[in-house]
């Protein structure tokens, strides 16, 4: 559960008494996981021990030993150890806006009749030199009155505060961090309870700077209290593109586009991140055929290879609207149908969200560089965002932001469309790591290279590949071998387990995609019994679909024209849908891998180029799978 800004200091404000319990002297709050209490030096000044109170359901009592050497007469403040562990601490703010508004907790005056704490608010602005005395108290007598110099400090305005108040912190409302910490407020003698009055606070990020005690605590609790809204730290920002990448990844493989299990590192992959994230270009391409495993490089580059902060969009979700790659990050972060991935169960939902700009300066604050890769360009949708635009203007405004930014951008594309992406005077922006090799004259080149372009190239496993993925997959080796290098007919062999047993020769492409479409639909209708639909009426909708979008030139088929097709239940589309056949684009439909429209349409069209209506499928394949399965 995540906790609003209110919600996490009620859990964190810390009641100060004097060793007996029976004397109130001010508040402290939880700063960090082991229970570190920050609250004010004239607090506990002259106090030998405390007893600290955190109320609530799991209330927790602790006495503690007052060790002025982590107090600080000069910034008024004092750090007490509780030894209370696993609780959720308040983070502190390292840099302070001028102004702002505030919050706070208060255990007020007993004698005014406040018993538990009081929620205060307010706005606040920051102040040079200001003086003023308070009254530690003491164990025998009525205390000692110190007088206080701040040189950076917080105007409170706001919510009265009073007596027992002393040593709240004030909580910035936009990035739910310490900001100050209260000390007193300038009441009217003649009117001691006003509903509204001007406080003076501590400035904890000045502290922060200057006092090595709270500095020491601060780069403790940086490294396990994350920090979201304005002020997100590497922790928080780590957290951040941490869930995105992983609901990313759970929405691929949803989509049967990898399987996380059986994901393995292509060789030469790694040595090629390194040397771009050290390389000045921001942007390098990953080419490669349509099922060369582009997707699943994307998901090992996004988050199986060590990135603190990185994050992994796709093209299918790119929009009209966007103007540059800072709008897909903010999309990924906040946008509930394209993005987030459930951000909002991660930042407390009174906080603002962070623009593309905050995790980029987060991660470059650590060393590090924030690293958005961006699967399948390709897969835009033309009517929404044109090539034309990508290159004239998207492409150019991402290269600037990314620059300015200090960011890297990886993207997955297919070679006919990035040769129309990248104008030319762009083209020193791309990563061009030197060839490890010479390209190969014999033929396609195999496993991740580099060519002269720049980039990396995704071609088809290598033989060491190839025997690793074999392994990995369990499959016989009686495919072909130039088949079996391609990632995308090895999955598919490896899914088609029983077909490919059963068969005395090895089945050829077109024959594996079939089995993979058979066992789909096959799934389809015993699903949906009710939609009275077999396996020819299901297959007969899938060359619907290829043909209508060859009618239009499209790999893009609207919803409106997809429910005018023959069996075009919404049953049986969601089932092609679930079973990776076709996926939504916005409200449209597009074919999951380019191989399933490309075996359609080479059905649908006979030289000369004319469509074929009474194109058949070969029922062996098909047969088979239904046979084998029961």
């Amino acid at each position: 559960m995540i906790l609003s800004t209110g919600d996490l200091l009620n859990g964190a404000t810390v009641e100060i008494l004097d060793s007996t319990g029976k004397r109130r002297l001010g508040t402290g709050t939880i700063v960090t996981s082991d229970g570190t209490v920050l609250t004010c030096h004239h607090v506990v000044a002259g106090m030998s021990r405390v007893r600290l109170v955190r109320h609530g359901a799991d209330q927790q009592t602790a006495d503690v030993s007052t060790d002025l050497s982590n107090a600080s007469e000069e910034f008024d403040l004092a750090l007490l150890d509780s030894g209370w562990a696993g609780l959720t601490p308040v983070p502190i703010l390292q840099g302070a806006p001028a102004t702002g508004s505030w919050i706070a907790n208060g255990f007020q005056d007993l004698q005014l009749g406040y018993l538990g704490t009081v929620p205060l608010v307010g706005t606040y602005r920051g102040a040079k030199l200001r003086k003023y005395t308070a009254v530690s108290p003491s164990e025998i007598g009525s205390g000692r009155r110190r007088d206080y110099v701040l040189a950076e400090a917080l105007d409170l305005d706001g919510s009265a505060v009073h007596g027992g108040t002393s040593g709240a912190s004030a909580v910035d409302e936009e990035t739910s961090a310490i900001v100050g910490v209260i000390v007193g407020s300038l009441t009217n003698p003649d009117n001691p309870v006003p509903p509204h009055t001007r406080s003076i606070a501590i400035s904890v990020p000045h502290a922060v700077s200057n006092w090595p005690p709270l500095s020491a605590v601060y780069a403790s609790a940086s490294s396990e209290v994350p920090c979201f809204g304005k002020a997100l730290n590497p922790l928080g920002a780590e957290i951040l593109c941490t869930a995105q990448r992983m609901a990313t990844l759970q929405d691929l493989t949803v989509a049967k586009l990898i399987d996380e299990t059986k994901l393995r590192l292509r060789a030469g992959l790694d040595a090629a991140l390194e040397e771009f994230l050290t390389d000045a270009a921001p942007l390098m391409p990953v080419i490669g055929e349509s099922g060369a495993g582009k997707t699943s490089i994307a998901a090992m580059l996004s988050s199986g290879m060590g990135l603190r902060h990185g994050l992994l969009v796709r093209g299918v979700h790119m929009q009209a609207g966007d103007t540059s790659i800072a709008v897909q990050i903010e999309r990924a972060l906040t946008d509930e149908e394209f993005g987030t991935y459930g951000l909002n169960s991660l930042v407390r939902p009174d906080l603002p969200r962070p623009n593309a700009e905050t995790p980029a300066r987060t991660a470059s604050s650590t060393g590090g560089r924030l690293v958005v890769v961006l699967d399948a360009i390709n897969e835009h949708v033309e009517a929404l965002l044109p090539a034309h635009r990508i290159a004239g203007s998207w492409m150019p405004r991402t290269i600037d932001w990314l620059r300015r930014n200090n960011a890297k951008l990886i993207l997955t594309c297919r070679p006919e469309t990035w040769s129309t992406l990248l104008p030319q005077p762009l083209r020193d922006a791309v990563f061009r790591p030197p060839p490890e090799r010479p390209l190969s004259k014999d033929g396609p080149r195999t496993g991740v290279s580099r060519p002269p372009g720049g980039g990396l190239w995704v071609g088809d496993f290598s033989e060491q590949e190839l025997e690793e993925m074999i392994r990995v997959y369990g499959v016989d080796r009686r495919m072909d071998p130039l088949d079996a290098r391609h990632p995308f007919f090895l999955r598919l062999a490896a899914e088609m387990g029983p077909v490919f047993a059963e068969s005395s020769d090895p089945l050829s492409r077109l024959q594996l995609i079939d089995a993979a479409l058979d066992h789909r639909v096959i799934d389809i209708v015993a699903r949906y019994p009710s939609d009275a639909v077999g396996i020819p009426e299901v297959r007969g909708l899938i060359a619907s679909i290829a043909a209508a979008m060859l009618t239009e030139g499209s790999d893009i088929l609207a919803a409106a024209k997809a429910a005018e097709l023959p069996q075009a239940t919404p049953n049986v589309l969601r089932g092609l849908i679930d079973s990776g056949v076709i996926e939504r684009v916005g409200g449209n439909y597009r074919f999951r891998f380019d191989q399933y429209a490309d075996a359609e349409r080479s059905r649908l069209l006979k030289l000369p180029l004319q469509m074929n209506s009474t194109a058949s499928y070969p029922i062996s394949a098909m047969s088979a799978y239904a046979a084998l399965s029961g």
